[in-house]
């Protein structure tokens, strides 16, 4: 299955799930080891040129770490009143 790009069955190198999510590799190695994304090790060493990540966890990982618009704006920009606490009572 191939979704966004994406082969779900192949294994993928840091540097190439670099290039797919657009970031250095500096970067992606430092979301391997802080996120909890599964890979795969093929050398049992901690080297990052020896990790593999499953297409289908990345799919997976881009899903649940998506930035949408989709989100209530915190005040209404034509009356300028907060949509939040606009039930409260007093000052905030």
């Amino acid at each position: 299955m191939i979704k966004m790009g994406i082969d779900a069955d192949r294994l993928y190198s840091v540097a190439d799930v670099a290039g797919i999510l657009n970031v250095s590799r500096k970067t992606m190695e430092r979301l391997v080891k802080e996120t909890p994304l599964e890979y795969v090790n093929l050398n049992g060493g901690r080297q990052y040129s020896s990790i593999r990540i499953l297409g289908s966890t990345l799919i997976n990982f881009i899903e649940k770490n998506t930035v949408t618009g989709d989100r209530k704006p915190l005040y209404d920009a034509k009356s300028r009143k907060n949509t939040i606490f606009r039930s409260l009572q007093g000052r905030c």
